[in-house]
């Protein structure tokens, strides 16, 4: 982003006749008193997309190159637009730079410094802009939507659940090996993995086997009931399938959210 700091810089715009574009911004002056809502919107639009300069004092012409140096009296103009931008742009947007450049001994232009905020989308009076290489433009619903999602600490600011929920599942896995004392014999090993598929963490985990469907189901050892399964883990239980007992069964599994809301289920095992 070139930030213009000296006549020399002003004058180097003008006579390269630089066209505006998404990050630089002519305006021939500062709008007249009462009319301020061109200061917060211009600055709010700049802000929402990736920030830039403008500069006021500076005419365009029909192709929106710069022109000529249209140097006012300042007198208040920094304050001004510091004051207008920080209290008409919600969220407040706070300007990088405001400075003057003088032009002769009772005139200048003002240049203001727009920050690729990350406070972004910032609204004034109740719609959001963006600015392009053609100027300013209203945002979509959809675009809204991105700039929130990016901002930083807003899922937080507004206790916003940004993970999938917590979901506490049961699914069977076997395993074969080969004895160890009878040769060629195989074993098959039998687990229950109790895992939360979700990002949240699941808390007061626990399972059982749904009523009457498992006499003959023996598990080796149980961690449960867990005071907290982290998003993604799960734990395996091992357990024996004793004489007349078949597949399939079923397993209810419970937790609570990070709310604290309650949740069961009932999953089909083998």
């Amino acid at each position: 982003m070139y930030i213009p700091r000296t006549l020399d810089d002003l004058n180097a715009l003008v006579a390269e006749r630089v066209e505006e574009n998404q990050t630089l911004e002519f305006k021939r002056a500062l709008p007249e008193s009462g009319k301020n809502h061109d200061i917060a919107k211009d600055a709010a639009a700049m802000g929402n997309s990736g920030g830039g300069v403008i500069i006021y004092g500076v005419a365009e012409d029909a192709h929106r190159c710069a022109h000529q140096l249209m140097p006012f009296d300042p007198s208040g103009a920094v304050e001004r637009i510091v004051l207008v931008v920080g209290t008409s742009v919600d969220d407040p947007l706070v300007l990088d730079e405001v400075f003057l450049i003088p032009v002769s001994q009772d005139v200048a232009c003002v240049v203001a410094v727009v920050p690729d905020s990350p406070r972004r989308p910032h609204f004034h009076e109740g719609a959001a802009y963006g600015r392009s290489a053609a100027g300013n433009y209203s945002l979509s619903r959809h675009r809204i939507g991105e700039l929130f999602a990016a901002s930083e600490g807003f899922a937080t600011e507004f206790s916003l659940r940004t993970g999938a929920p917590a979901r506490v599942k049961a699914t069977y896995e076997t395993r074969q090996h080969t004895s160890a004392s009878v040769r060629d014999l195989s074993i098959t090993d039998h687990f229950l993995i109790i895992q939360n598929d979700g990002e949240d963490d699941a808390l007061n985990v626990d399972w059982e086997w749904v009523a009457d469907t498992a006499p003959n189901i023996r598990v080796m050892s149980s961690h449960f009931p867990m005071t907290a399964l982290l998003g993604s883990a799960l734990v395996q239980l091992q357990f024996f399938i004793e004489w007349g007992e078949t597949l399939p069964l079923f397993v209810k599994t419970s937790w609570q959210d990070v709310a604290g809301n309650r949740h069961e289920a009932v999953w089909p095992i083998g």
